[in-house]
């Protein structure tokens, strides 16, 4: 979300087309997430990005084109063949281990933005299309893995989509609620929870206090 400094920058009569362009995706941002997509028309949302609806519409063809960019924008900074290249050659616990802590930290990065954005993508059956396809790239890098170390032996017997949704949704929800329980006994790090993660899914996990860094 724009902070206050950014929302006096986008307030100013000259700037660049990207200067621009990345106001508008700002503003969409807080909007969304206040009005929700339905609830944000393009008047209020050139309104809130400081400039008229025609200069709106030179940068986007409609809202839904705006949901896709901040989509593109949140989705595509994880790149999956990144992710390959960093755990191919390791031993499948430490690469097990270097892949939860690759999407813990991209989760907790991008938790804002991401928040926003997929709780609006059900409101747009093109959005949730585009959706699909960046996961589908996603699972292409995650599934052989999976599959590779359930043939050896070294992971449970979990289906493969249950598994990536298992290790996404574990450190979403981790983000969601660590500020509620910050002081209280439910209160963790996430290296405990990357830990906790790899001991349940390894079918022999390394003993406490062994555990791969």
């Amino acid at each position: 979300m724009c902070s206050r400094h950014n929302e006096r920058h986008c307030k100013r009569k000259r700037m660049s087309f990207e200067e621009r362009h990345r106001c508008i995706l700002d503003a969409a941002l807080k909007l969304f997430s206040r009005l929700g997509f339905h609830g944000t028309t393009t008047r209020k949302l050139a309104r809130e990005a400081g400039v008229n609806e025609a200069l709106l519409y030179r940068h986007f063809q409609s809202k839904e084109t705006i949901l896709l960019a901040l989509l593109s924008e949140s989705q595509g900074r994880l790149d999956p063949q990144a992710l390959r290249a960093a755990v191919e050659g390791l031993p499948p616990p430490e690469a097990l281990s270097k892949l939860l802590t690759f999407v813990a930290e991209f989760t907790g990065k991008f938790q804002h933005h991401n928040t926003i954005v997929m709780s609006q993508i059900r409101n747009s059956p093109e959005a949730q299309e585009v959706f699909r396809g960046m996961i589908e790239e996603r699972v292409y890098v995650f599934f052989p893995l999976f599959e590779k170390w359930r043939r050896e032996g070294v992971i449970r017997e979990i289906h493969p989509a249950a598994l990536f949704r298992i290790i996404v949704g574990s450190f979403v929800m981790y983000y969601h609620t660590q500020p509620i329980m910050a002081g209280t006994d439910l209160d963790i790090s996430l290296e405990t929870m990357v830990s906790a993660l790899q001991t349940l899914i390894l079918k022999d996990p390394p003993i406490q206090g062994e555990a791969i860094q």
